[in-house]
């Protein structure tokens, strides 16, 4: 039963990684033909994106959950939004690594999942041993892993681009408010 509480939950929440996919393939495209003067950039307004969407997320998700899945999936709700941080960290790992691998680094990405796939392991069976394994306690080991998986992802991309900002500032909020401002108010 907490199996499919759990793949409902995730596949709710993970619609915010949907953000991280569009910003890879942009990113994957330009960091592999040398184009890197906007790579920290592009990290800081995926994850203002992905935080915005979880937010709306957050809102919805307990009206969508049962609306699409039925009320047998109401207890689905909470992990959903229990996931919600955890897609985010997803999200700037997926376009970490594969900034990553355009610059010709294929096995970063390798290198960093099975570290964190040992880690959740370890964590796993800690906690079946200690017997409190349930659907919040592998949630939080996810968690943990995907710190740990993004961790390791920085360290090496700040290895490649040394100066590169990854922590969202105010120029790159308003660059996405008149972004966005441009798409969807035309100009008469």
């Amino acid at each position: 039963y907490e199996l499919g509480l759990y793949t409902v939950a995730y596949s709710a929440a993970g619609l915010s990684n949907l953000i991280s996919s569009t910003f890879s393939v942009k990113l994957f495209s330009d960091v592999a033909q040398g184009k890197t003067n906007n790579l920290g950039q592009m990290i800081r307004l995926n994850i203002i994106l992905m935080v915005l969407m979880s937010v709306v997320l957050c809102v919805f998700l307990p009206f969508a959950i049962p609306l699409v899945y039925g009320n047998d999936y109401i207890p689905s709700v909470l992990p959903s939004l229990l996931l919600l941080p955890i897609c985010i960290f997803q999200g700037q790992s997926m376009i970490v690594e594969r900034s990553i691998l355009a610059k010709g680094l294929p096995f970063v990405g390798v290198k960093a999942k099975v570290v964190t796939m040992v880690m959740f392991f370890v964590i796993a069976v800690i906690l079946k041993v200690g017997n409190v394994s349930n659907l919040y306690t592998l949630i939080l080991a996810l968690f943990l892993c995907q710190i740990i998986y993004f961790t390791i992802l920085i360290l090496k991309l700040r290895s490649i681009f040394k100066d590169i900002s990854i922590s969202p500032q105010i120029a790159d909020i308003v660059y996405l408010y008149q972004s966005l401002k441009k798409l969807f108010i035309s100009k008469k």
